[in-house]
């Protein structure tokens, strides 16, 4: 798992970001599966897709498995459920899949159901973070909720780069719809504008033919 949660705090085992633990657990359980003389292959997601490493066998290899896990990506932009959707295909054929996470889910039964299609076994190692497990601080960010009468705080998960993006994305989401809305008013009144040149063109030529005596009728004027 290597959605936003993973990024927000330490496990209570270890100094390391939460990412980070997972890599070294990802570490020694590939290990652990090559030493066995199992076909070893590891699934991280980035951006909006899942990058998987190729599947090796013996302990001779492991380094193309560290290589793999030590590569520098872009933050994904997918949350674990949505990256079990895009990894259980690949998977279907596993014998042994392991999920390393901090289980951050809105409706974890229904986002866990995809799994239920894999043939092989499942283990699920869970990672906990002392945010996690108290209940007073979900987040490392600069802004806090206090309690106007017991003064406890809770700290929340803002920080200035998640404004910062929180911004960027409500701009481009706004900039989409005025930008079809100016598209929308801009054929309205260019077909508005087509619509009095044709009628305008109508009514001078009306004008003109009763002004040679071809025609009784006058136009009015404002009419188109």
């Amino acid at each position: 798992d290597t959605s936003a949660s993973m990024r927000l705090a330490e496990p209570l085992s270890s100094s390391l970001g939460k990412i980070d633990f997972a890599q070294k657990l990802t570490c020694l359980l590939s290990l652990a599966g090559l030493g066995s003389g199992d076909l070893v292959e590891i699934g991280m997601a980035y951006r909006n897709q899942m990058d998987w490493s190729q599947a090796v066998q013996g302990v001779t290899r492991a380094d193309i498995l560290w290589g793999f896990l030590e590569q520098e990506r872009p933050e994904t932009e997918l949350s674990f459920a949505e990256q079990i959707r895009l990894a259980v295909p690949h998977l279907l054929h596993a014998h042994i899949v392991l999920l390393i996470s901090d289980f951050w889910m809105e409706a974890i039964e229904q986002d866990l159901t995809p799994l239920g299609e894999l043939s092989g076994h499942l283990y699920a190692l869970h990672i906990i973070s002392k945010q996690d497990e108290s209940p007073l601080v979900s987040g490392q960010g600069q802004y806090a909720l206090e309690d106007a009468e017991t003064k406890a705080q809770i700290e929340l998960m803002i920080d200035a780069q998640m404004i910062d993006r929180t911004f960027d994305n409500m701009t481009a989401r706004f900039n989409a719809r005025t930008f079809k809305h100016r598209t929308r008013r801009w054929r309205c009144c260019k077909n508005l504008a087509m619509r009095c040149e044709q009628n305008f063109c109508r009514c001078a030529d009306i004008n003109h033919q009763r002004r040679l005596g071809h025609c009784s009728h006058r136009a009015v004027k404002g009419s188109c």
